[in-house]
């Protein structure tokens, strides 16, 4: 399941999140369990009002109330929130 960034509208920094994907795995009766699409699912982390940095973040996730979230694999994310910095000139030290 793929880890969307969660922020403030305005903001532009470059992030990365460091794996960019996790795995769920959800408990439940078996025609509910069978039902949830991927699109039922989120997984996020919530990087409003951090500033430019290396970061360890909880992955937050929402699941449908018909199933239980059992795990997230893996539950934190390495997190860098920074802009691009300029290449430097070949011959540059």
């Amino acid at each position: 399941l793929p880890v969307v960034l969660l922020r403030e509208a305005r903001r532009s920094d470059e992030v990365t999140i460091v794996p960019p994907e996790i795995a769920l795995v959800l408990r439940g009766q078996k025609v509910p369990l069978e039902s949830v699409m991927p699109r039922d699912l989120e997984a996020y982390v919530d990087v409003t009002g951090l500033e430019p940095g290396l970061y360890q973040l909880p992955v937050q996730t929402k699941v449908p109330p018909s199933v239980v979230l059992e795990a997230a694999e893996p539950a934190v994310v390495k997190v860098t929130i920074g802009q691009t910095v300029p290449a430097l000139p070949p011959g540059t030290p």
